[in-house]
């Protein structure tokens, strides 16, 4: 418990540290919560992402953006409606995707489903994405079959359940306590990760920049850990008052401070095994690794304040094992502006029912042809089960089994209809049945926890093959349409 502890203490002051509070990182704070605190807000976002495969030579360019508006001056009642477009390798999207966001629901547009097609292609070419051939065409017809008059898919309800975890959250106190933990516990350390612009603030990082700040904070922390220590055994309290979702009584918080403060001398010697290994060779040999893996990778962050509206600029690039590299940049802007709340759309489709549309026409465009199925002998009966559908496509999930007479029983109706076979159950006398036409075929099958199972051989019977291996205890069946 008290490794534990120590380990919750250390990450809080880690994280803390980020920031520091030195001048630019007291500006840096100020800054973002001034950003923090808009509630009523213009939004608009441009994404630019430059993707290259080393290996094939293969590259990506991605335009995105987003406009809208966003109210969340009531945590309870919230509301954003935005526009979406994209442009992939000069592909772009006729209409723009617009989704809609309050306290009844998240909403998409149904044009995402004609729209997001048009990239089908070039997720083949990229990666050689076989399986996805044939969704566009999927989709396609998906959309058809959703009336007319209905713009939107209802993607998910709210009905109250989100808002009760939130609910009760001062978080202009929660945003003024941390502020002050921070000014308290690390006051003048300078992260030397920021620095003044013109109208906000710079944060940069990259190989070099990290390893100082690893250094510098881990210094810090060694010459004031005991500053450290007693503010965030202040703060600590305080952070579990304004989050207290009723789930620690006052002697549990009692308990969690009492065992935090019995923690002390453990974070201590933490501190000073850390200070060891920055001062050690292998400090500078585990970052060279890292150099090997990420190369010449950095982020910059710029926030700043222009004619009223609050900016965000992100730039990153990063190369992974010289094999593939991410250039991305991105801006945001905020502006302060009253937005009203907007009805949410009257007609959608529940995402369910298009689930299980594009369930049917998947099955008809591209069925499943085969299931392999693989269980270890004596553990807890359960099949892993991998789907494989015409185009190459695999599905995994996972389904109980029984054994009777040394044979496997699966559900017939998962197996069934899995391969597009309407099946029954004749209660009365107790027969399991595929239905082709007029003809009624009889599985050998027994009733299990309300499920039909049935001999994985019977599958014979309506012309499938079987095939079957047993490895060092893992048993494998494969059903081929």
């Amino acid at each position: 418990m008290k490794r534990l502890i120590s380990a919750v203490l250390i990450g809080i002051m880690l994280v803390s540290m980020l920031t520091g509070c030195g001048a630019n990182e007291l500006g840096f704070i100020g800054l973002m919560k001034e950003i923090t605190s808009l509630t009523e807000v213009g939004y608009k976002n441009s994404t630019k992402m430059e993707l290259l495969d080393g290996a094939s030579g293969k590259t990506a360019l991605i335009d995105f953006n987003i406009d809208g508006e966003l109210n969340i001056s009531d945590i309870n009642s919230m509301y954003g409606a935005f526009d979406i477009m994209l442009d992939v390798n000069g592909i772009k999207l006729d209409k723009p995707i617009n989704i809609i966001f309050s306290e009844d629901g998240l909403y998409v547009s149904k044009n995402a489903l004609i729209e997001l097609p048009k990239y089908e292609k070039i997720f083949i070419d990229l990666e050689g994405y076989e399986e996805v051939l044939g969704y566009g065409e999927i989709l396609k017809e998906l959309y058809n079959t959703i009336p007319v008059d209905t713009e939107y898919i209802e993607v998910w309800t709210m009905n109250g359940e989100y808002y009760q975890y939130t609910e009760g959250i001062d978080y202009d106190e929660l945003s003024s306590v941390v502020q002050e933990y921070l000014t308290k516990a690390f006051k003048g350390f300078d992260s030397k990760l920021i620095t003044k612009t013109k109208n906000g603030y710079s944060l940069s990082l990259d190989q070099k920049s990290s390893m100082e700040f690893i250094r510098s904070l881990i210094n810090y922390l060694s010459e004031n850990k005991e500053t450290v220590f007693d503010e965030t055994i202040k703060f600590l309290p305080k952070l579990v008052e304004i989050t207290d979702y009723e789930i620690m009584t006052e002697e549990d918080k009692e308990e969690l401070i009492s065992s935090l403060e019995s923690g002390r001398q453990q974070v201590y010697d933490v501190i000073e095994q850390a200070k060891s290994f920055i001062e050690s060779e292998e400090f500078e040999e585990h970052f060279d690794s890292y150099d090997e893996i990420i190369g010449d990778s950095s982020t910059t962050y710029d926030i700043y304040k222009e004619k009223g509206s609050y900016n965000i600029v992100t730039k990153a690039e990063s190369t992974l094992e010289d094999l593939y590299t991410i250039k991305a940049t991105s801006t945001t802007e905020l502006t302060p502006k009253t937005v009203k709340k907007g009805s949410t759309p009257d007609k959608a489709i529940p995402l369910e029912d298009v689930e299980k549309e594009y369930k049917k026409i998947e099955d008809r465009i591209n069925p499943i042809e085969k299931i392999e199925l693989e269980w270890y002998d004596d553990y807890d009966n359960t099949a892993y089960i991998n789907k494989y559908r015409r185009n190459g496509k695999a599905e995994w999930d996972f389904q109980t089994y029984t054994i009777i007479e040394d044979r496997i029983y699966l559900p017939l109706r998962y197996i069934g209809e899995s391969f597009g076979e309407e099946v029954d159950w004749d209660n009365e006398n107790k027969k399991a049945y595929v239905i082709r036409g007029e003809e009624r075929i009889d599985m050998t099958g027994v009733l299990l926890d309300s499920k039909t199972m049935i001999k994985i051989r019977d599958f014979e019977k309506i012309g499938y093959k079987i095939e079957y291996s047993n490895e060092d205890g893992l048993s494998t069946a494969t059903i081929i349409k």
